[in-house]
C-alpha cells in the first residue's frame, strides 16, 4: 500500500511538471502569434506604401503626358520661375 501511495505521489508530481510546461508553452505560443500578426501588419503596410508610390508615379506621368498634349509644359514653366528668382 505504501508503494502505491509513492507511485501516486510520483505520478502527481510528474503531472504537475507537465502542466507547468504546458502552461509555459501556451504563453510562448500567444507571444509568437502576437509577433506574427505584428509582422504581417508591417508587411502589408510596406506593400501599401509601395503601391501608392507606383500609383503616384503613374499619375504624375499621365498628368505630364496630358499637359504636354495640351501644350502646357510644366518643366519649362518651372525652370522659368526658377530663373526669375
Amino acid at each position: 500500500m505504501v508503494e502505491n501511495i509513492e507511485k501516486l505521489l510520483d505520478r502527481d508530481e510528474k503531472l504537475s511538471i507537465i502542466a507547468t510546461k504546458s502552461n509555459n508553452l501556451n504563453e510562448r505560443s500567444k507571444n509568437v502569434n502576437y509577433m506574427v500578426a505584428k509582422i504581417k501588419k508591417q508587411e502589408k503596410m510596406k506593400q501599401f506604401k509601395t503601391m501608392m508610390m507606383i500609383v503616384g508615379g503613374v499619375v504624375v506621368r499621365i498628368l505630364r503626358y496630358t499637359l504636354n498634349i495640351i501644350g502646357f509644359d510644366i518643366f519649362v514653366i518651372y525652370y522659368d520661375l526658377l530663373r526669375r528668382k
